[in-house]
């Protein structure tokens, strides 16, 4: 009996102790499966967060993939650049797909939709034929440089394809300022073959053959750096001056543009090429005869002389012998041709006497930097007697284009020819509304407080005289944010506080332009009559216009505060200044040739 009992009571303890392994691996199984949901909870919404995180970069891809495609078209086509219907652009695993739709033959639609893994992002723009300018520099000057007087600068930035001189007092840019070297020096024109010279002319040997002249005529505007002859001489005669000259009735005339001096000790007796350095550095225009004169000393001989080789071969031009200021003849044979070269371009720049920028801004860049004040960085190879040291770590500046091109103007002379021509010269004496139109002489405003508004661009074959006090002249208010513009063949003149404004919407101006070529130089006709020899001379107040000379002088007086400049010289006399405007950064004309594609507008749509 005890035995079975005791074989029942180790039956229950078994049993009892499979109850509570039973139970352990339910609580161990109920706390792994709670666990895991815990830790599921926690893990989902960090991974949705992942995959949105990774959606909204990837969305964010697709926007700027987009936007580089809608750039990289829009470039194109602004820069004349080869561009299909539909460009894709691939970058960064993803794509980009642009597309081109005509809306009409001035105006287009572009489209770009980008593409990261299929999540996407649309772009557009309007494109439009424009006629434009981009004025990035308060003032703007050529190879001619500009110069600034006492009290006299720039609010804003300053480049010229030429030097920047200021003067001891107060000469001025508050922005930055930069003088470019010009182009790469090139042989423009030259007369050099076949090696052995088949002619020659004999000259210095006799007051009648005392010196020889060259017409030549360049392909591209340029600085004069130098010339190089190819000539020998006969005993020892003196020092020659060579000249480039104008032109006079098919004969050189008595201006001198630019010259230099020709050692008889660097010439020998036999033929060979002997190079001019020239000065100044003048900037001479293309299709216009201009003549290389050397002028022999007095006192040669048929033992003391010099020989030119030449033969017939240039077709710009001919040779003359003579004497200069005197007279001149065809050559022996007639028709003979000197062997020549005119080289342009290649001559570095400089700023000197210029403080530039304010407050810490403002940097000046040339090759030589003298005697200024400079703010921000002062990039130069030399300098000397400024307030810091050069940087040489950048080069010099390249020359830069003016924004006006002179098919854009030659185009405007077009337009204004639609609206009529008035024949003879035109005087402002009443209130009047004018334009387009062309008038053949002179334009003038001589009554004083009459106002010209201008409706459509005027062209002026001969000068601008605006002379009467309180005289005005406007855009009409139909340009609205658009620019008018007046255009003369001969030089401009404006005095007595003069009123120029825009169409009063704001980015409007007035565009003054003379195409003149007096430089300051020229005391010839037509310059003869021009204040300073200059294509555009103004005096006290000119503020509201834009004055454009790109072949000419631009000569600003006293108290002169105008919105922007561009010449191929500029001077500022003591006390002018120059406020730019930056509404001009990007300006719209209604009349001309296209300059290009402007942009309407810019947005996202899907």
């Amino acid at each position: 009996m005890k035995s079975k009992k005791l074989k029942y009571n180790n039956g229950q303890a078994l049993l009892r102790q499979g109850s509570e392994g039973q139970a352990m691996i339910t609580a161990v199984v109920f706390f792994m499966f709670l666990s895991l949901s815990i830790m599921l909870g926690l893990a989902l919404p960090a991974t949705r967060d992942f995959r949105s995180a990774s959606d909204l970069m990837r969305s964010k891809q697709s926007f700027f993939l987009s936007e580089s495609g809608l750039e990289d078209v829009t470039y194109r086509l602004k820069k004349n650049k080869q561009v299909d219907v539909s460009e894709t652009l691939v970058l960064a695993g993803g794509s980009a797909v642009t597309t081109i739709t005509d809306i009409t033959s001035n105006k287009k639609e572009i489209t770009a939709l980008g593409d990261i893994i299929n999540l996407n992002r649309k772009n557009k723009t309007i494109l439009s034929v424009g006629e434009g300018a981009s004025f990035n520099y308060g003032i703007q000057a050529g190879t001619g440089g500009f110069s600034m007087q006492n009290n006299s600068g720039i609010y804003g930035n300053v480049y010229a394809n030429g030097s920047i001189t200021g003067s001891t007092i107060n000469s001025f840019v508050t922005g930055s300022a930069y003088a470019a070297n010009s182009s790469e020096l090139t042989a423009n024109q030259l007369n050099d073959v076949p090696a052995s010279p088949p002619n020659s002319i004999i000259f210095g040997n006799a007051n009648a053959t005392q010196d020889v002249a060259q017409s030549f005529q360049i392909s591209s505007s340029g600085p004069l750096n130098k010339v190089a002859l190819f000539i020998k001489k006969t005993g020892s005669p003196g020092n020659i001056t060579v000249r480039i000259v104008n032109d006079s009735a098919d004969a050189p005339g008595s201006t001198t543009y630019s010259s230099g001096n020709l050692s008889s000790s660097l010439v020998t007796n036999s033929f060979g090429w002997v190079e001019v350095a020239l000065s100044p550095n003048y900037l001479i225009t293309p299709g216009v005869s201009f003549w290389l004169v050397l002028d022999a000393p007095s006192g040669g001989s048929a033992t003391k002389n010099f020989t030119w080789a030449a033969n017939s071969a240039y077709v710009s031009g001919q040779a003359k012998i003579g004497r200069l200021g005197v007279s001149w003849s065809n050559t022996v044979p007639a028709g003979l041709d000197g062997y020549f070269k005119i080289y342009l371009g290649g001559t570095n720049s400089s700023i000197s006497s210029v403080v530039v920028g304010q407050n810490g801004i403002g940097n000046a860049a040339a090759h030589t930097v003298t005697d200024s004040s400079v703010a921000g960085n002062l990039y130069c190879q030399t300098g000397s007697g400024n307030n810091k040291n050069c940087d040489t770590s950048q080069s010099d500046p390249a020359p830069q284009n003016f924004p006006i091109s002179q098919a854009v103007i030659d185009g405007w002379k077009i337009d204004a020819t639609t609206g009529g021509t008035i024949n003879g010269n035109y005087n402002i004496t009443q209130d009047t509304s004018l334009g387009p139109k062309k008038i053949n002489g002179n334009l003038s405003m001589t009554s004083p407080n009459k106002t010209l508004t201008v409706t459509g661009t005027i062209y002026v074959t001969g000068n601008i005289d605006i002379s009467a006090n309180g005289s005005s002249i406007k855009c009409a208010l139909s340009f609205g944010e658009n620019s008018c513009v007046i255009v003369a063949d001969g030089w401009i003149h404006i005095d007595n506080n003069g009123n120029f404004s825009g169409s009063g919407t704001a980015g409007s101006f007035l565009f003054l332009i003379s195409d003149s070529s007096c430089d300051g130089s020229n005391s010839n006709p037509p310059c003869d009559t021009a204040d300073h020899y200059a294509a555009i001379d103004l005096h006290n107040n000119g503020q509201g216009a834009v004055y454009y000379a790109t072949k000419g002088l631009l000569n600003l007086h006293n108290n002169v505060n105008i919105t922007a400049a561009a010449a191929y010289k500029i001077d500022l006399s003591q006390g002018a200044a120059v406020t730019y405007d930056q509404g001009l950064i990007n300006q719209n004309f209604v009349s001309g040739p296209s300059a290009g594609w402007d942009i309407e507008g810019w947005r996202e749509v899907e």
